[in-house]
This record gives structure tokens, sequence and C-alpha cells, in this order.
């Protein structure tokens, strides 16, 4: 039943994505068209403003689903009424506290852009709406992810995100403007977080009414300690994240800032599908490890941290290989970046990726206070080097920056936390699996290289060069991954998932025909 679960989580998450990505490209297409590069800056810059000021949130949303899975699996129904009561005050206050702080934050947003952009305070007040929203409304979506069933909340998502981006559409070529795109985005999202509570509602009748359900000191006490540990990680993270774009703007131009985004579109894109896989089964391990000793823990994650660490590579080499490639094709060689720049992306891609393995079995272990200081350290760490070095180098400052603090603060700590306080084993077994990973990687990348430089495919159309790199990179990895791990049972447990997945999928077609 679990795998099952997962699966089908997956399944949404990723054909629901792949629907979004398709939109939202020939949207940004449009963007940019209608309204300009600049705007494009300021739409992302303001999104990394917001993800700052939603560390009021501090990771409460995470601890209760994790305080969750027991009284789920136990059927618990006035403990889940009493959580469902406590999150929706929470939640509440942190959103009239978001909506305050950005009301207190637009009078000095002229200042953060290099350049000057009409109406700038309005287009902010607007994106903190479209922050807003979620929290006075999508409080009790936590129980359909806890319960395994985040499929259904990535339905509603996904369907109601491809109509807010159609409405965009049509919105910005009558009239280009960027207040109506945010004003066309928060209706939609009113009405997907509705649909989203009565659907809960339905599943779930006795969190209808909760009034009056109240936690114990002793389990609130327990909550809040989470919620610390959390804090750390949520500030640390999100700082760390969304710096990037606040410093460029304030060292380079919002024009970079706009072409910057478009390569963290795709980067983003391809995390958020293989991250909603991972939220997908994030439930089903913290519903595993309630049941399992650690050494079945241990090979359930080795076996998820194999798929992982293949996933991330295949995306990173075919990321490499055909970036370029695609902007070009997608919105012209004037938003081109670098190579060197483009490396370096692709490299924090891959490592942040790595990286979600050993997330999901630490939020799944609810090990969020053990490493609580990690992420202040980190974002710190990436701040100071990103300002120090976007003034020599540029926008290849910055990235380095996150490179460094992510390879060595961030993977180290996460993992030997998680081996010592979830597996109690030794965490020497998972760097010697990294690395050897690594070393694989580099092999055929290096393998990928030679073959595209010996067959000089540069005189064909942009679209025979993408289309070639993304088959070569593929029939090469394919090649290597077998002569490397045909025997192994990680990579049999990788087929498995895959076959189940099709399987799943296929049956669902047949019965729909």
């Amino acid at each position: 039943m679990r795998t099952k679960k997962s699966i089908y989580n997956l399944l949404v998450a990723i054909i629901g994505h792949v629907g979004i990505v398709i939109a939202n490209f020939f949207s940004r297409k449009i963007f940019i068209d209608h309204l300009g590069i600049e705007y494009l800056g300021v739409y992302s810059l303001f999104n990394n403003i917001i993800a700052v000021l939603s560390l009021a949130e501090l990771g409460i949303g995470i601890a209760l689903i994790y305080c969750m899975y027991e009284p789920l699996e136990k059927n618990q129904i006035n403990l889940l009424k009493a959580l469902m009561e406590f999150y929706k005050k929470i939640y509440i206050s942190i959103g009239l506290f978001i909506l305050l702080l950005g009301l207190c934050l637009m009078p000095f947003v002229q200042f953060i852009v290099s350049e000057e952009i009409p109406n700038i305070e309005i287009i902010f007040l607007l994106s903190v709406v479209n922050s807003t929203i979620t929290y006075f409304l999508a409080y009790k979506r936590s129980i359909l992810i806890a319960d395994q069933k985040s499929y259904i909340v990535n339905f509603y998502h996904y369907v109601f995100m491809l109509i807010t981006i159609m409405v965009q559409i049509i919105g910005i070529i009558i009239y280009p403007s960027l207040i109506v795109f945010l004003a066309i985005s928060a209706i939609f999202k009113v009405i997907e977080n509705i649909l989203i509570l009565r659907k809960a509602n339905n599943i779930y009748p006795f969190i209808i009414n909760t009034k009056g359900c109240r936690l114990s000191k002793e389990y609130k006490a327990n909550i809040f300690k989470h919620m610390k540990g959390l804090a750390y990680h949520k500030v640390g993270s999100t700082v760390s994240h969304s710096s990037d774009n606040i410093i460029l703007s304030i060292y380079t131009t919002i024009s970079l800032v706009g072409i910057y985004s478009n390569y963290l579109l795709i980067t983003n894109t391809l995390k958020t599908i293989v991250g909603q896989g991972f939220q997908s089964i994030t439930a089903s391990v913290g519903n595993y490890i309630t049941t399992k000793k650690e050494n079945e823990q241990i090979k359930l994650f080795n076996n998820i941290l194999f798929s992982n660490a293949w996933i991330f590579g295949i995306s990173s080499l075919i990321l490499f290989f055909t970036f370029n490639l695609f902007i070009e094709m997608w919105i012209g060689e004037n938003y081109l970046l670098n190579k060197y720049l483009v490396a370096i992306i692709v490299i924090n891609f891959y490592l942040i990726g790595y990286r979600k393995a050993v997330i999901t079995f630490k939020n799944a272990h609810g090990l969020f206070w053990q490493d609580r200081y990690k992420s202040i350290v980190e974002a710190l760490f990436n701040i100071l080097i990103s300002i120090i070095l976007v003034q020599y180098f540029g926008l290849l400052g910055i990235l380095i920056g996150t490179f460094i603090s992510n390879l060595f603060i961030s993977y180290w700590i996460e993992a030997y936390v998680l081996y010592k306080y979830g597996f109690k084993v030794s965490v020497i077994n998972y760097y010697f699996q990294s690395l050897r990973y690594i070393i694989d990687l580099l092999v055929i990348f290096v393998a990928i290289l030679v073959i595209l430089n010996l067959m000089n495919l540069t005189n064909f159309s942009l679209v025979v060069q993408f289309i070639s790199n993304i088959l070569i990179t593929l029939i090469i990895v394919t090649f290597f991954i077998l002569l490397f791990y045909k025997n192994d049972n990680r990579f049999k447990f990788f087929l498995n998932i895959i076959v189940k997945t099709l399987k799943l999928l296929t049956n669902k077609i047949k019965r729909r025909a």
C-alpha cells in the first residue's frame, strides 16, 4: 500500500508538473515579449523577497505533518482535530504577520531595484498578497499530505496553475501589465485553496468542526521543539537560496536578474519535479520508519539514494550539454550566459538535488533540532562569500558562494546527523557511496564530451543539436550504468519502481479508455 500511494503521488506530481512546465515556458516567452526582461527581473526579485518574508512560517508545516504520522496510523481522531485547530490559528497569525511586514517594507522596495519601474509599490503589494493567500486557507491540506494523499493536493494545484497561466497569457497580451498578471494569480489561488479545503473536509469529516479542541501543554512543547529546530533550517535555507537575486539586483542590473531567472526556471522545474517525487514518498518513509528497524531503514535509504543520485546525475548531464541550445531556441541568443556560468549552475543543481534523499529521511525521522545551526552558518557563509565575489566576478561570484556553502557545510552535516541520530551507525559508508557516484558521473561526462566533440554537430540546426545531445547523453549514460551496476540490488530497486510506475499508469489509461 505504501508503494502504491507513493507511486500515485509521484505520477500526479510528474504528469502535472510536465504540463505546468510546458505552459510556463510558453508563458515566459509571452511575458518577455510583452513586458520585457526588466519586469521579469522585478517579478523574480520580488519572489525572492517574499520568500524571505515567509520566514515567519518557521517550518511549522513540516513539524505538524510529522506530528500527524502516528495519530493517522493509530486513528487518533481527537488528537488530529486538535492539531488542525492549532494549525489554523498559527497559520492565520503567520499570514497576517507576513502581510504586515510586506506593508511596512513597501515604501523601500524602490531602493532595492536598480532601475526605475512604474507602480513598483503596487506590484510588490500584489506579490505579498499572492504569498499570504495560502496561509489563510490551506491549513487543512496538511492532513492529506501526512496521510500519503499529496496527489490530491497536487491535482488541484496543477489544474489551477494551468488555468492561471492560460488566463495570464491572454491577460498580458490584451493588457501588458505585471499588475494584471499578479491579480489573475491571486484570484485563482483563492479558488484552488477553497476547493482543497472542501476536499479535505469530505475525506476527513471530523476536521470540519475543530472549535474548542486543544492540544496538551506537553504536546505543544514537543511541536515547538521541532519548530525551533526547523526555524533554523527555514531561516538558513531561505536566506541562502533567496539572497542570490537580491545581491545580484543591488550590485548589477535588474536585467541580469531576469536573464538568470530563465536558467533558474529550468533548474527549479527539474528540482520541483524530482522534489515532488520525494515529497510524495516522505509520508511513506515516515510511516515506514515507525515500524522498521534501523538496518531495514538503511537498506531503503541506500536504494532511494541511488535513484536520487542518478536522476539528478542524468539530469545534470543533459542540462550541461543542452542548456544554452534550449535557451537560444526558446527566447533567443540575447539571453544566453557563458559556459562557465552554465557549468556552475549545473553543479549547484546537482549538489542541492543530491541532498534530497538525506533531507527526506531526516524529515521523516523528525531530526530538525540536531543540526539546527547548520543552515544559519550556511546562509551567512553564502551571503558573505557572494557579496565579496560579486564585486569581482559578477554572477559567477554569487554562484561560487552557493557552491562552497553547499559542498563544505550542508552536504557533510546533514548526512552525519541522519546517520548518528536516525540510523545510529557510522556515516562513512554514505561518503564512500557519494564519492563513487561522483567519480562515475565524471567518467560519463568525459565520455560524452569526447564523443560530442568528435561528432562536431555545430553545423546542424539548433533543434538537431539539442535532440542529438539528449539522445547521445542518454545512450552513453545507459551504457555506463549497466556496465557499473547491472547486478546491483539498488539498480534493481530503481528499475522496479520505474516498472511499477509504468504499469500503474498503463492500467489507469486502460481503465479510462
